[in-house]
């Protein structure tokens, strides 16, 4: 399942509340790079970033740009949906965003 489309990322953190995963405190982030709109909750003290992104291309880009900027510096865990991703703090947290709204998990050692 590719996790559907958004069109703001306060509509993902509620698709995430609504299927048991509390994202709280969203604060959106001013003027993001590559995404359309952007911002962050947090799940138990962790985390986790969510954009949305013009086009399904642009949402694939964003892992591969991100693989690259932490390549030997910290992990990736990222869930990319249709016009979306999820930054996860670690894979099972990404694992559980996956079973609950779709997307592909991209995971990448430092």
């Amino acid at each position: 399942m590719d996790g559907g489309s958004y069109d703001s990322p306060l509509r993902l953190v509620n698709a995430l509340v609504t299927r048991g995963i509390a994202c709280l405190d969203y604060a959106a982030v001013t003027d993001p790079i590559g995404a359309v709109a952007s911002g962050s909750c947090h799940v138990a003290d962790k985390e986790y970033m969510i954009g949305i992104y013009e086009s399904a291309a642009q949402a694939r880009q964003h892992p591969k740009d991100l693989a690259i900027l932490l390549d030997g510096v910290a992990e990736m865990n990222l869930v990319l949906g249709k016009n979306w991703t999820i930054t996860c703090p670690d894979k099972p947290t990404c694992q559980a965003v996956a079973e609950s709204l779709g997307g592909e998990i991209f995971h990448q050692d430092a």
